[in-house]
């Protein structure tokens, strides 16, 4: 009993000198998403109880350790593991939180899977337009044992379906390109996991969206340049020389623009006559003839 209590003292003396306790396994607690090299995971965790805050969140194999929110007792963060981390599956992570005056140490660990070296996915067809159904085809490297999704930004819901007989091994699923879609080239996203739940995310097709061409408007009708008539609509009649012209057999000689002028042209001949005539009168009752 001695013993026990000259080693918790001990203990304490420690603490007390660094400045940072370690907490109990029950007193609190982080877990960490597993992933792989480059990958960006979630970080979960409560502080012991009596926490004020969450002093940081570290691990030597993650980068940039977002901004810490929530409260001690339910925190969270996320990071992105360092690109070429060797696989491992308990990396250790390290939540510091303030109880009282002390610094407390809350541990866990995140999983570092490898990075895939087979595996392979493929779209078809290659080229597709906006609306059309696409499939695609694949198989998750061969260290894993479960199909998680299979997305892109571009597919109806962001995923595809697998269907019914689609495992790690071999997969086939079904996706339809959003109706909005842009032209432009886009991927697809594999995530396979292992037995131990350990992710691996690769990507591995491309293919290209053709957004619908608009419909051209309608050009408007042309219409057709005026004709001056035919001289079959208007026949020419010949009458011949010294014979009299009564018009007969002419369509047109109510319209003729000579028959207007030659009547015109014998008013005027009948008209001078007349004034001729009526200034010989008055000159011979003048003379006394």
């Amino acid at each position: 009993m001695r013993g026990i209590v000259v080693a918790a003292a001990l203990g304490s003396m420690v603490a007390l000198a660094s400045g940072t306790a370690f907490a109990a396994p029950d007193s609190g607690h982080v877990t960490v998403t597993p992933g792989v090299g480059g990958q960006q995971v979630t970080i979960t965790g409560a502080c012991p109880t009596g926490a004020t805050s969450v002093v940081s969140v570290s691990s030597p194999v993650l980068l940039g350790v977002s901004s810490i929110s929530g409260t001690p007792a339910d925190f969270s963060a996320t990071a992105a593991i360092q690109p070429n981390a060797a696989p491992k599956p308990d990396y250790p992570v390290t939540a510091v939180c303030q109880v009282g005056t002390e610094k407390v140490n809350v541990m866990g660990t995140v999983a570092v899977g490898d990075t895939p070296t087979d595996g392979h996915v493929a779209v078809s067809p290659k080229t597709v337009k906006a609306g059309d159904p696409v499939t695609v085809t694949g198989a998750c490297p061969s260290t894993d044992s479960k199909l998680v999704n299979i997305e892109s930004a571009v597919f109806e819901g962001q995923s595809a379906t697998p269907d019914k007989h689609a495992s790690a091994k071999s997969f086939s699923a079904k996706a339809r390109i959003i109706k909005d879609a842009k032209d432009g080239t886009f991927q697809v996203d594999v995530t396979c996991a292992d037995d131990h739940d350990v992710l691996t995310n690769f990507t591995s097709a491309v293919y290209t969206v053709k957004g619908v061409s608009p419909t051209p408007p309608p050009s408007a009708p042309t219409t057709a340049p005026a004709t001056a008539p035919s001289a079959a609509a208007h026949p020419q009649v010949v009458v011949p020389k010294g014979a009299p012209h009564t018009g007969t057999g002419d369509p047109a000689s109510d319209s003729n623009p000579l028959v207007p002028g030659i009547a015109i042209a014998g008013l005027v001949v009948m008209g001078g006559g007349a004034v001729a005539y009526g200034m010989r009168r008055r000159a011979k009752a003048g003379s006394g003839v």
